[in-house]
């Protein structure tokens, strides 16, 4: 037996996060950021809206910090995707 979708999404949301937590640990600022805005769509998919949208933020303002616009156009990119999924979402 598979694992429903559910599962799958939360699945998936355990390894964003280790995902930022090893970003973390390396200290690479631009590693962060996308672990950050990877993390913040996936909350997306699981209607954590809030909590997505902080996720995005915090990879925003590592990069604003570093000045790097091609990287903040990235992470948008994604935000605005997290965005096309959850207007998607069944209710």
């Amino acid at each position: 037996m598979t694992p429903g979708p559910k599962k799958n999404l939360q699945e998936h949301v355990n390894s964003c996060h280790t995902e930022l937590q090893q970003a973390r640990e390396r200290g690479d600022v631009r590693e962060i950021s996308f672990a950050c805005a990877n993390l913040g769509l996936a909350l997306f998919r699981q209607r954590k809206f809030q909590e997505g949208l902080d996720s995005f933020d915090e990879g925003m303002k590592l990069l604003e910090n570093l000045g790097d616009y091609k990287a903040q156009a990235r992470v948008l990119s994604i935000k605005t995707t997290a965005y096309e999924v959850a207007r998607r979402l069944p209710d």
